[in-house]
């Protein structure tokens, strides 16, 4: 188990790589030491803890931008250049073998290509609400696979 401090240099480390503007902002320091922590806490044994922190972090980096981007959605482009997502390598597709294609094709909206609960739901056609249902259950079934092994 790493110190704090241990966990929000690897937070900056990612940060200075991934979205250099923002390693100084506490809120999105504050949010990748979470996902780092996370991925100690739910690392299951495949591949190494290392690169699923980086996994973790990456993917609540790109979440956060995006919500930015919406709140500042009448910005200029000279505002939001700054709010760039910077991948470095490309990341293994999500893909659980013990979910089934839709559950993964969810997973992969929501986390990879950063779509709303809204346009989730339009390519389920299912509302809003429902799409939020079906991700918590998701999660929930992840943790329970995680926890059983």
């Amino acid at each position: 188990m790493l110190t704090l401090s241990q966990y929000d240099k690897i937070a900056k480390k990612i940060l200075r790589v991934h979205a250099p503007a923002f390693i100084t902002n506490p809120d999105f320091l504050y949010h990748v030491t979470y996902e780092i922590m996370m991925a100690d806490h739910l690392f299951d044994g495949t591949g190494t803890v290392e690169g699923y922190r980086k996994q973790r972090a990456q993917w609540k980096i790109y979440g956060l931008i995006k919500s930015l981007k919406r709140k500042l959605k009448n910005a200029s482009e000279d505002q939001l250049g700054c709010l760039e997502y910077k991948p470095t390598e490309a990341t293994e597709p999500i893909n659980y073998p013990f979910l089934t294609a839709a559950e993964n094709k969810l997973l992969r909206l929501k986390y990879e290509e950063g779509c709303t609960l809204e346009q989730i739901g339009m390519v389920f056609n299912i509302t809003k609400q429902g799409a939020q249902q079906r991700l918590c259950q998701i999660q929930k079934k992840i943790k329970q696979e995680l926890h059983s092994h």
